[in-house]
This record gives structure tokens, C-alpha cells and sequence, in this order.
């Protein structure tokens, strides 16, 4: 936290300034938390007065990259859209059922990274898989997409000839 006396100093380094720049004010806010009010409080106690404007445009900046940060945070570990990521989506779920089948019910989704080249599935689980369960998981995930494969055969097949 910056205390008083950091900016305090920060003020007397732009005392030959009346103005204290917009930039030096979100950045005593941005990396210390240190409200644009109480800095224009102690800056008006020196004789100086903060651009508030700058700081204005500089805030809102801050604020639309954080929405776009958290949009594509809360996107579902996904890099786009396409059919191929989405497929790679469906199997995180598929991996995420398996595992929990072949090692208990205790291993818990800690993220997933998902772009059309490669999918990857963080999950908690207190020691490495051997090859029989990591063989076991393999197994239960392409029976489920086999499965789903068949249905959806059946299905176009089915619409082929109505």
C-alpha cells in the first residue's frame, strides 16, 4: 500500500508543475489503490490541482481492458469458436467423466486451455496415473465419442431416407 509519505514525495518531485499529471494520478491508483480524491486532496494542499481528465480516460481505458481480459477468462478456457475447439470442448467433459470413473470422485476441473490444435485439462488428483489408468481413461472417452458417433450415423441415415 503506498502510504502518505511515497506520495508525498512523488508530489514534490512535479512541484515546479501546478498540474499533476493524469498519468501520476492512475498510477497511484492503479498499483497502490490510492483514490484519485484523497491524491487531489493532498495535491490541493501544495497548491496543486490533478487532470482529472486524463486520469478520466486512462481509468475507462483500464476498465474496457479488464471487461475484454474477463470475457475471454470466462470463455471456457476456449481460443475461438470453430467446430474443431468446440469438439475439444465436448471432450473435457468426456476426460473430466472419465476420470472421475477411473479415479474417484474426489478429481476436480482446475482449468482447461482449449485452441483447434490441442486441448489441455488440469485436474486435481494427489499422485501421477499410471499407464493402466491413463489406458483406462483413453478407453472410456473413445467409447463415449464412438457411441456418440453411431447415434449421430443413425440419425443422418435415418434423415437420408424420410
Amino acid at each position: 500500500m503506498l502510504s502518505k509519505k511515497a506520495l508525498l514525495r512523488l508530489i514534490q518531485k512535479v512541484l515546479y508543475h501546478t498540474i499533476l499529471a493524469g498519468e501520476a494520478v492512475f498510477r497511484l491508483f492503479d498499483t497502490f489503490g490510492f483514490p484519485p480524491t484523497l491524491t487531489a486532496e493532498l495535491a490541493q494542499e501544495r497548491g496543486l490541482s490533478i487532470d482529472l481528465d486524463s486520469f478520466n480516460t486512462l481509468f475507462k481505458q483500464h476498465q474496457e481492458r479488464s471487461r475484454q481480459a474477463n470475457q475471454e477468462k470466462f470463455a471456457g478456457g476456449l481460443a475461438d469458436h470453430s467446430e474443431r475447439t468446440m469438439r475439444l470442448h465436448t471432450a473435457t467433459h468426456l476426460l473430466h467423466h472419465a476420470l472421475r470413473d477411473v479415479l474417484g470422485t474426489h478429481v476436480r476441473q482446475m482449468g482447461s486451455n482449449i485452441t483447434p490444435e490441442r486441448l489441455r485439462f488440469d485436474f486435481s488428483h494427489p499422485k501421477k496415473l499410471t499407464p493402466e489408468e491413463i489406458q483406462r481413461v483413453e478407453e472410456i472417452v473413445n467409447q463415449q465419442i464412438q457411441r456418440d458417433f453411431q447415434k449421430s450415423l443413425t440419425k443422418q441415415d435415418f434423415a437420408k431416407y424420410t
